[in-house]
Protein backbone atom coordinates (compact mmCIF):
# COMPACT_ATOMS: atom_id res chain seq x y z
CA UNK A 1 0.00 0.00 0.00
CA UNK A 2 1.47 3.52 -0.83
CA UNK A 3 0.23 6.09 1.20
CA UNK A 4 3.45 8.84 0.86
CA UNK A 5 5.85 9.36 -1.85
CA UNK A 6 9.16 11.52 -1.72
CA UNK A 7 7.80 14.90 -1.48
CA UNK A 8 4.88 14.20 0.73
CA UNK A 9 7.41 12.66 3.67
CA UNK A 10 10.55 15.80 2.54
CA UNK A 11 7.23 18.15 3.02
CA UNK A 12 6.17 16.55 6.46
CA UNK A 13 9.86 16.18 7.89
CA UNK A 14 10.38 20.24 7.21
CA UNK A 15 7.08 21.04 8.77
CA UNK A 16 8.11 19.03 11.62
CA UNK A 17 11.87 20.12 11.88
CA UNK A 18 10.55 23.64 11.67
CA UNK A 19 7.83 23.24 14.29
CA UNK A 20 10.64 21.57 16.73
CA UNK A 21 13.17 24.12 15.92
CA UNK A 22 10.62 26.85 16.86
CA UNK A 23 9.45 25.26 20.13
CA UNK A 24 12.87 24.63 21.03
CA UNK A 25 14.52 27.92 20.38
CA UNK A 26 11.21 29.89 21.41
CA UNK A 27 10.72 31.96 18.23
CA UNK A 28 7.39 32.27 16.95
CA UNK A 29 6.45 31.54 13.49
CA UNK A 30 6.05 34.11 10.95
CA UNK A 31 2.65 34.55 9.88
CA UNK A 32 1.49 32.72 6.71
CA UNK A 33 1.44 35.86 4.41
CA UNK A 34 5.36 36.52 5.25
CA UNK A 35 6.75 33.78 4.48
CA UNK A 36 8.15 34.34 1.32
CA UNK A 37 7.18 31.93 -2.02
CA UNK A 38 4.21 30.32 0.43
CA UNK A 39 0.53 31.95 -0.91
CA UNK A 40 -2.24 32.03 1.62
CA UNK A 41 -3.09 29.59 -0.21
CA UNK A 42 -6.48 28.47 -0.46
CA UNK A 43 -8.01 28.27 3.03
CA UNK A 44 -12.00 28.09 2.60
CA UNK A 45 -13.53 24.71 1.88
CA UNK A 46 -15.07 23.48 -1.16
CA UNK A 47 -18.22 22.06 -0.39
CA UNK A 48 -18.74 19.03 -2.64
CA UNK A 49 -21.96 19.01 -4.17
CA UNK A 50 -22.92 22.76 -3.80
CA UNK A 51 -23.21 25.45 -6.71
CA UNK A 52 -20.21 25.59 -8.67
CA UNK A 53 -18.29 22.67 -6.70
CA UNK A 54 -18.14 19.12 -8.07
CA UNK A 55 -20.96 17.29 -7.56
CA UNK A 56 -21.47 13.34 -5.43
CA UNK A 57 -21.55 10.89 -7.52
CA UNK A 58 -23.12 7.69 -7.64
CA UNK A 59 -25.61 7.94 -5.16
CA UNK A 60 -23.60 9.29 -2.46
CA UNK A 61 -24.52 11.69 0.16
CA UNK A 62 -23.79 13.63 3.04
CA UNK A 63 -24.12 11.23 6.31
CA UNK A 64 -26.60 13.68 8.57
CA UNK A 65 -25.15 15.18 12.10
CA UNK A 66 -21.37 14.56 10.73
CA UNK A 67 -18.96 17.12 8.73
CA UNK A 68 -20.10 17.71 4.97
CA UNK A 69 -17.87 16.25 2.17
CA UNK A 70 -15.42 19.24 1.23
CA UNK A 71 -11.92 19.69 0.27
CA UNK A 72 -9.13 22.75 0.33
CA UNK A 73 -5.85 23.51 -0.53
CA UNK A 74 -2.94 25.23 2.29
CA UNK A 75 -0.48 27.40 1.83
CA UNK A 76 2.07 24.53 1.33
CA UNK A 77 0.15 22.34 -1.39
CA UNK A 78 -1.24 20.25 1.16
CA UNK A 79 -5.07 19.33 0.42
CA UNK A 80 -6.98 18.31 2.99
CA UNK A 81 -10.63 16.38 2.99
CA UNK A 82 -13.42 16.21 5.32
CA UNK A 83 -16.74 14.16 5.42
CA UNK A 84 -18.48 11.08 6.21
CA UNK A 85 -20.47 9.57 3.86
CA UNK A 86 -23.02 7.39 2.51
CA UNK A 87 -23.40 5.24 -0.84
CA UNK A 88 -22.63 2.72 -2.84
CA UNK A 89 -18.99 1.06 -1.45
CA UNK A 90 -16.23 0.37 -4.42
CA UNK A 91 -17.61 3.43 -6.30
CA UNK A 92 -16.31 6.77 -6.90
CA UNK A 93 -17.95 9.36 -4.57
CA UNK A 94 -16.88 12.83 -6.55
CA UNK A 95 -13.56 13.94 -8.78
CA UNK A 96 -10.60 16.63 -7.53
CA UNK A 97 -10.22 19.78 -9.69
CA UNK A 98 -6.94 20.06 -11.04
CA UNK A 99 -4.63 21.61 -8.79
CA UNK A 100 -5.92 19.12 -5.79
CA UNK A 101 -4.78 16.08 -7.11
CA UNK A 102 -1.90 13.90 -5.96
CA UNK A 103 0.95 13.17 -8.39
CA UNK A 104 0.83 9.05 -7.96
CA UNK A 105 -2.23 6.62 -6.64
CA UNK A 106 -3.03 7.07 -3.02
CA UNK A 107 -4.62 3.98 -1.09
CA UNK A 108 -5.15 5.39 2.35
CA UNK A 109 -6.62 3.37 5.44
CA UNK A 110 -7.19 -0.49 6.15
CA UNK A 111 -9.62 -3.17 5.41
CA UNK A 112 -11.92 -1.69 7.58
CA UNK A 113 -11.85 2.33 5.79
CA UNK A 114 -10.05 2.47 2.50
CA UNK A 115 -10.36 5.52 0.56
CA UNK A 116 -8.44 5.75 -2.79
CA UNK A 117 -7.33 9.10 -4.58
CA UNK A 118 -6.54 8.53 -8.40
CA UNK A 119 -4.14 11.22 -10.22
CA UNK A 120 -7.30 11.95 -12.25
CA UNK A 121 -8.76 12.93 -9.30
CA UNK A 122 -11.77 10.03 -8.38
CA UNK A 123 -12.00 10.04 -4.91
CA UNK A 124 -13.23 6.43 -4.03
CA UNK A 125 -14.26 4.45 -1.01
CA UNK A 126 -14.42 0.71 -1.31
CA UNK A 127 -16.56 0.37 2.34
CA UNK A 128 -19.73 2.69 3.18
CA UNK A 129 -19.85 4.68 5.32
CA UNK A 130 -17.09 6.31 3.91
CA UNK A 131 -14.72 8.33 5.78
CA UNK A 132 -12.82 10.92 4.87
CA UNK A 133 -11.58 13.62 8.05
CA UNK A 134 -8.12 14.01 8.27
CA UNK A 135 -7.06 12.75 4.72
CA UNK A 136 -4.14 15.06 3.60
CA UNK A 137 -1.95 14.81 0.68
CA UNK A 138 0.28 17.11 -1.51
CA UNK A 139 -0.85 18.18 -4.34
CA UNK A 140 0.51 18.20 -7.92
Amino acid sequence: MKILNKKNILLRLSIISTFIFLSVTGCQQPAEEEVEGISQGDTSWHEVGTAGEPGLLNGWTNAGGFETCGFRKDGFGIVHLKGRLNGTAATIIFYLPEGYRPDNLLDIGDPTAFIAIGTNGAVSSFLTPAFLDGISFYAN
